[in-house]
């Protein structure tokens, strides 16, 4: 873990201390000239980024910049998926042993970590609705919970496409990658709309996790079905 936020601050300092506009203008040039490969790197370099927690919605937006609508949306939509299933991995890997620990010492931890297990699926589709928890943080967070890698990679994929689609087109909206860093962007109505949904959906996972989370919880401590 220590490493990892070390990795971060490293990341961070670059963004300031190098001349990354230079670097950019010159990878947006290799990239129209070589859309392929382009392609494979961008799909790459989200996955790593996602394990270092940059920003999604950034990140997403360049993909639109980068390949325009048409073929931004499928690259993105790989990419995002890899990307939360990698960081995903490296949660598991890092921080789920030290979760465990806590889990075994108490029975409401481990009713709420099964209840999110046997609701993974609805869970993890909703929480990728919603534009409130941040990619980088949901990815880590679902990581200490007992949700399977299976299902968490596909509710993940599928559950984050309005997201990566409603990004890709502001990024393809962007004239220049100023507008992308500034996030001066027109988005319209369509930002409202999604941000309503994605409260929405924070809400049902809400209550979701907290009623599977009360069933597995009286079940295992033998109460009445009344008792919350």
């Amino acid at each position: 873990m220590v490493a990892a936020l070390v990795l971060l601050t490293a990341v961070l300092i670059a963004i300031f201390v190098l001349p990354l506009q230079e670097w950019l203008d010159t990878a947006v040039s290799w990239s129209r000239s070589n859309p392929v490969a382009a392609g494979f790197s961008y799909v790459g370099l989200f996955t790593l980024g996602a394990v270092f927690m940059l920003p999604g919605s950034i990140m997403l937006m360049v993909g639109g910049f980068l390949f325009g609508l048409v073929y931004g949306i499928p690259i993105a939509v790989v990419a995002s998926a890899l990307g939360a299933f990698a960081a995903f991995i490296a949660g598991q890997t890092i921080a789920r042993p030290l979760v465990l620990q806590r889990i075994v010492n108490s029975p409401r931890l481990a009713a709420l970590d099964i209840g999110i297990r046997n609701e993974a699926w609805l869970i993890v589709f909703l929480a990728r609705l919603s534009l409130i928890v941040p990619f980088a943080v949901m990815n880590y967070a679902f990581s200490l919970t007992s949700v399977r890698r299976v299902p968490y990679f596909f509710a993940s994929a599928v559950g984050a496409i309005p997201v990566v689609c409603m990004y890709v087109y502001f990024g393809s909206l962007a004239r220049n990658l100023d507008q992308l860093v500034s996030g001066d962007l027109q988005t319209g109505t369509a930002g409202k709309v999604l941000f309503a949904v994605g409260l929405l959906a924070v809400i049902v996972i809400a209550v979701i996790v907290h009623r599977a989370a009360s069933k597995t919880l009286r079940r295992h401590l033998h109460l009445p079905e009344e008792v919350d």
